[in-house]
């Protein structure tokens, strides 16, 4: 029998469970933010604890993985553009952001600081400082999704984020380049790695898309061998329409 089914949230609930998150304290929002800018960047929890507030490019839409001054994995940089998601990820995470600079936090601080550090008040403030280091702990990540999940039967990791987000790249009409495009930007160095480990279709979800099939549903359309005359000339007809032909 096949080994156990690595558990992964739909985009969709994701949302729901991103939206779920309560606000009220600054460990809330930080957990807010870390939860949202996994799904954002497909980010692994130890990058999302290093990441510092540079690494956050809102006018760009981009995060920045680099392995100079933030922890990577096997040493690797990247710009990762922000994966085309609900707006309520990008605002948990520019919300942070802005309440960050509020405080008097500035490019080389930790994007995420520990508590610890946010409570230390004027000194955040204080020009002449050195920048904030991030944690050298990727817990509050954790603790981050166990919060989201934390009214739910199904409890979700940092780690299935590529799931998720591998799984979202096979439900969107894609072409080859923009699937390839999609790979890269979840860091992988070809798609054969996204295909091989990540996003494998739950075994519910794969029995009901065998019944849609047993039951033709989902069908791309009749075969052109078993086309009328008449849908032979609309199709042609269609088809020339598209590319400009009168």
């Amino acid at each position: 029998m096949p080994k156990g089914e690595k558990a992964y949230a739909s985009l969709e609930e994701a949302e729901e469970l991103l939206q779920g998150m309560p606000a009220l304290s600054l460990a809330d929002r930080r957990a807010r933010a870390m939860f949202a800018i996994a799904y954002l960047g497909a980010l692994r929890a130890d990058n999302i604890t290093s990441l510092r507030l540079a690494h956050f490019d809102q006018d760009g839409r981009k995060i920045i993985q680099d392995a100079n001054t933030s922890r990577t994995k096997n040493g690797k940089s990247l710009r990762i553009s922000w994966f085309p998601i609900a707006k309520a990820f990008v605002t948990a995470v520019a919300d942070w952001v802005e309440h960050m600079q509020s405080m008097g936090l500035r490019g080389e601080d930790a994007l995420f600081p520990s508590l610890l550090e946010l409570k230390r008040g004027s000194y955040l403030k204080d020009p002449a400082r050195a920048p904030i280091e991030p944690m050298a702990s990727k817990d509050a990540v954790a603790k981050a999704f166990a919060l989201a999940c934390r009214d739910t039967e199904a409890k979700y990791t940092p780690h299935s984020v590529k799931d998720t987000l591998a799984a979202e790249r096979d439900r969107r009409p894609l072409t080859q380049q923009q699937r390839k495009a999609w790979s890269e930007n979840m860091g992988h160095e070809s798609e054969k790695i996204t295909e091989t480990h990540y996003g494998k279709l739950p075994e519910a979800e794969r029995f009901a898309l065998f019944e849609e099939i047993a039951n033709g549903k989902g069908e791309a359309g009749p075969s052109p061998r078993k086309m009328t005359d008449a849908q032979k000339i609309a199709l042609l007809d269609e088809l020339l329409a598209k590319v400009g032909w009168e």
